[in-house]
């Protein structure tokens, strides 16, 4: 199997819209992305069963946290809220995808977020979701976790606060799945303009130099900027201060 001929290509991508102000900054990086690689975008809403569920109960209360007021959870009340946030992930949508004339839509389903998530990501080339946060802010968040640990698509976790990034980094340890995931870190770099970083672990510079000639087989002619690191293991490229000091995104 050559690299080329199993190149990754980005025909549709999905993205995940949620009731979060921050959602819009994940919903602005697919549609640039998207735009880029002249893919189409295709956004899904998930109205959460578990709260429709969990509003029904009689003894269910909402607390207000600017008020500190108890008010009584209420079935019709959550669903017109999840409704009116789909609106409002609706006209997000609309508004990213027509600065850029990008082909697009927004599918709203009810259900269990995750497993919506997957079933939706079948159709598509590219899953995008918010990193999530958990406590620390260090963590992918609950519903990240699940769709990396099961879904068989790519999938690209965008932090949810925007920041200037300057490389794209992957990992290359002379396997065809690594050669498959250096063709797709090389086409997002090309897409985005930014430096491809491929890190190699490798136990001596004669291994390492092997390596690299090896991983350029998967790289895209048109690449110009494209850097080598030897690491110590596969592991090593979870360092946070590597991603701090080659600027990754």
């Amino acid at each position: 199997m050559s690299a080329k001929a199993d190149a990754f290509v980005i025909r549709r991508i999905l993205v995940a819209v949620d009731a979060a102000p921050t959602s819009e900054a994940v919903l602005a990086t697919a549609a640039q992305l998207a735009s880029a690689v002249d893919a189409e975008l295709h956004g899904i809403f998930v109205e959460d069963i578990n709260l429709l569920r969990l509003a029904g109960l009689p003894f269910a209360r909402e607390m207000s946290w600017s008020t500190a007021v108890e008010l009584h959870l209420d079935y019709q009340r959550m669903e017109r809220t999840l409704r009116g946030h789909a609106a409002h992930a609706q006209q997000a949508v609309v508004n990213v995808t027509a600065q850029l004339k990008l082909p697009s839509s927004l599918q709203v389903v009810r259900g269990q977020i995750a497993q919506e998530l997957l079933r939706a990501a079948e159709n598509v080339d590219l899953v995008i979701l918010g990193k999530g946060r958990e406590a620390g802010g260090t963590r992918i968040g609950t519903i990240a976790r699940q769709v990396l640990q099961q879904t068989h698509r790519s999938v690209l976790l965008v932090a949810r606060e925007p920041r200037h990034h300057e490389s794209v980094m992957t990992l290359f340890t002379g396997t065809e799945s690594h050669a498959r995931l250096v063709n797709a870190a090389a086409r997002l770099a090309l897409a985005t303009d930014r430096r491809l970083l491929i890190l190699i672990p490798a136990a001596s510079p004669a291994e390492f130099e092997r390596l690299r000639a090896q991983s350029s087989l998967s790289l895209e002619p048109d690449l110009t900027s494209v850097s080598h690191r030897r690491v110590n293991a596969p592991d090593a490229c979870f360092n946070q201060h590597l991603i701090q000091d080659e600027g990754v995104g």
